[in-house]
């Protein structure tokens, strides 16, 4: 399956995301950066991110967040932005996929069936 055309209409929001914040930027205050950045930008990457988080194409996405923290703290063009999540405690595209992964999950966790509801035997794999 190609998530190619649901991806494509997500920068153009996020791009529009990207301009509040930049915005706000001249404020110079990181409480209204962090909730301008969480309420535009981090509603739209994570709206469907269970169902195109693992394609190819949201490397892009992942791109604009690197972009999008980077003007928040004011960084410029560095590389490494790995420090910059964790600082503001913010959870990367590929983390934020996993969380919403597991939290759906958990969900409908009565749907399945383990394999010692099946097998009295006490095994390693029983779960």
């Amino acid at each position: 399956m190609n998530w190619k055309n649901c991806i494509d209409k997500i920068p153009p929001r996020m791009s529009s995301a990207g301009y509040a914040v930049r915005y706000v930027y001249y404020f110079r205050c990181v409480t209204w950066h962090m909730m301008f950045c969480f309420a535009y930008f981090h509603s739209v990457m994570e709206y469907g991110i269970i169902s195109w988080g693992n394609s190819k194409e949201s490397k892009r996405v992942f791109q604009l967040q690197k972009k999008i923290i980077k003007f928040t703290t004011g960084s410029g063009s560095i590389n490494y932005c790995k420090l910059l999540f964790q600082s503001l405690e913010i959870l990367t595209l590929p983390s934020q996929y996993i969380l919403s992964l597991m939290k759906f999950l958990s969900l409908i966790l009565e749907i399945y069936t383990f394999n010692c509801t099946v097998c009295g035997i006490n095994t390693r794999n029983k779960l």
